[in-house]
């Protein structure tokens, strides 16, 4: 089974709910990543008592501004942990089924001690995230990462059934690797996709088919999961909508 996710924008709530509805879709929140949000104490409560009356089977991306679970600087690491658990406890008020975080590691720094420190350092933060946060499932999204490696060691570390990978197939594009290649080296982790177009060159949020991303061969991929949940991840409500109609005129199996 799949489920379809769109990003709710707080001023379009109710539109959004009514699409939700007319397309049994759920929502990702994409609001509680913006640190200036999480520092406004009012703004915070009334967004997220917004969100609690949604309902339905919903999502949520956690921080990933400046955030290094592995830095060497105790500031900057006990900060990261700050951040994550704010967005933690906000799933958990929401009832969110997963959580989203980036690897958010230094692409250009090819260390192997990095490397090795990166792995060890992110799974300590996951461990202890996961034992406090037992009804949540944790995602980690591949970012601009150049290949699947540390993804997996960082998965494989962790091992925790609740530690899955949330595949971003446009930032997997983005990667010296094919996205055959993470498809196939990474979907007994996979739990959540993050879909949308580009030319390969940015990071562009394109509607699905306004891009030159291969979406046939993507649907044909998605067809063979069972049991993920799929954000269309774009812009704007219109292009959701375009996104929605090119994938199932394509052929994707709900």
């Amino acid at each position: 089974m799949k489920k379809l996710l769109m990003i709710p924008r707080i001023n379009e709530l109710e539109e959004n709910l009514k699409l939700r509805d007319k397309l049994n879709i759920g929502f990702e929140y994409n609001d509680f990543f913006i640190p200036d949000l999480l520092d406004d104490e009012k703004a915070l409560k009334e967004r997220v008592n917004a969100y609690k009356k949604v309902g339905g089977f919903n999502t949520i991306h956690g921080v990933f501004f400046d955030i290094c679970f592995n830095s060497s600087d105790k500031l900057i690491k006990d900060a990261s942990y700050k951040r994550a658990r704010q967005t933690l406890d906000i799933a958990k008020e929401l009832g969110c089924k997963k959580i989203v975080f980036h690897t958010n590691y230094i692409i250009g720094f090819n260390s192997n001690d990095y490397k090795k420190m990166w792995v060890e350092r992110n799974a300590l933060a996951y461990k202890e995230f996961l034992k406090e946060y037992q009804d949540i499932e944790i995602l980690i999204e591949n970012m601009f990462d150049n290949n699947d490696i540390l993804i997996r060691e960082l998965l494989d570390m962790v091992n925790d059934k609740r530690f899955r990978m949330c595949l971003d197939i446009a930032h997997a594009n983005l990667s010296d690797e094919s996205i055959s290649e993470w498809i196939k080296n990474c979907k007994k982790y996979v739990s959540h996709i993050h879909i949308n177009d580009n030319f390969k060159d940015v990071d562009s949020h394109l509607a699905i088919g306004d891009g030159n991303m291969d979406y046939d061969y993507i649907i044909s991929e998605l067809n063979k999961m069972d049991d993920i949940s799929i954000l269309i991840e774009v812009k704007n409500t219109p292009d959701f909508i375009k996104s929605y109609d090119y994938l199932i005129s394509r052929g994707l199996k709900l």
